[in-house]
């Protein structure tokens, strides 16, 4: 089975913020998608946001061969050639965003939260790191596919809150995990 696919994207500054720090990219003809939030105020999360939709971007335009020469953080088993590539991608884009961190102390703190999918035939490989989500639309349902990394998240999911205590919690914007911080 082959998919038609139709993609659009668009961001939003939002009504708190005075720069917008999400980006955005894509190339169906490599079947890669990704979204990022950026952190680390002023210029810097919006700086950090495009690194690493670039860095995932370059990673599968740069073809196999380049990528198989590419090592970049761990190989994990048990999961496909395609979602290792993923993977590799995104910690590719951590390294990048944080060498570029490493250049100025100003710009300590730079991070983002990066969603990717990849689609090859009828498959799909998708990753994430931070609170930024990846859901499937199918039938009239919504299934939320990724697991934030968010403090809430992780009392939820060790059972010290319940999901209605998350849902008003003051600390639901705090992250225990984002590209390029470490």
């Amino acid at each position: 089975m082959h998919f038609n696919l139709q993609v659009a994207g668009k961001t939003d500054i939002g009504s708190v913020r005075t720069n917008n720090e999400d980006n955005l990219g894509y190339d169906t003809r490599y079947g890669i998608f990704v979204v990022c939030d950026g952190m680390g105020g002023q210029a810097f999360g919006e700086r950090a946001s495009k690194i690493a939709v670039d860095s995932v971007l370059g990673f599968f335009r740069a073809g196999s061969n380049s990528r198989n020469t590419q090592i970049v953080g761990k190989i994990f088993d048990g999961v496909s050639g395609r979602a290792n590539s993923l993977a590799r991608a995104i910690q590719l884009a951590n390294q990048s965003i944080f060498e570029e961190s490493a250049t100025d102390p100003s710009h300590t703190g730079m991070g983002s939260t990066i969603v990717a999918v990849c689609v090859e035939d009828d498959q799909f490989s998708i990753a994430n790191v931070g609170d930024s989500r990846i859901y499937l639309i199918r039938a009239g349902t919504i299934q939320q596919l990724t697991h934030d990394h968010s403090l809430i998240m992780e009392q939820v999911r060790r059972g010290l809150m319940t999901m209605e205590e998350a849902e008003v919690s003051e600390m639901k914007n705090i992250i225990v995990r984002s590209v390029g911080v470490e």
